[in-house]
């Protein structure tokens, strides 16, 4: 899958392998394929050529560089380009859905940013972002104060994990979705 949307598929004809069939193929042997090829833990080792470097240490780091590269692009496109520039006709379905799920994607993006220094820098943006998508007004003025003692953490953040950091003093991040839950946007 490519920065443009496009994917590569041998199903779509893209490479040697059975390719699409008009008269037979169906949208679920799109997604089933993207679901088992693209949407794993070691996508780089589904990438033509690439199959044999499973198990090798030259493989291991080739595809950690390589999901660094995806978890970068899906941070930069798939989440904070979508919530800054929806598209006007699933803008309410996008924004609904990052609601819902502001929790799954800040864990997964706080896991990624540990061993993904480009994840990291852009997870204070993404925060914010997603407390803009808030209704209640009120929970958005102390989420600010929140949001501001969370970026001075961030910018002082140290790689090396020290305890430097007394995070302490910093209130929970909290944010309420349509069904009136409590979203915890704090690590």
């Amino acid at each position: 899958m490519y920065n443009d949307g496009k994917v590569c598929l041998s199903l779509l004809g893209t490479w040697d392998g059975p390719s699409w069939n008009p008269k037979s193929s169906t949208l679920l042997q799109v997604l089933v394929s993207i679901q088992s090829l693209i949407l794993v833990n070691d996508p780089f080792f589904n990438e033509p050529g690439f199959q044999n470097m499973e198990g090798t240490s030259n493989g291991q780091a080739k595809s950690m560089a390589y999901n660094k590269t995806i978890q970068t692009a899906n941070l930069t496109f798939a989440m904070i380009n979508t919530l800054k520039f929806p598209s006007p006709i699933f803008a309410d379905i996008i924004h609904e859905h990052f609601r819902l799920k502001a929790t799954d994607i800040i864990d997964t993006v706080t896991s990624w940013s540990h061993h993904n220094h480009n994840v990291k820098i852009q997870v204070p943006e993404l925060r914010q972002l997603l407390l803009n998508l808030n209704v209640n007004t009120d929970i958005k003025e102390e989420n600010q104060i929140t949001m501001n003692k969370r970026k001075r953490y961030d910018n002082n953040y140290n790689d090396d994990n020290s305890n430097n950091n007394d995070r302490s003093n910093l209130k929970s991040i909290k944010i309420h979705n349509n069904d009136n839950d409590i979203i915890d946007l704090t690590e």
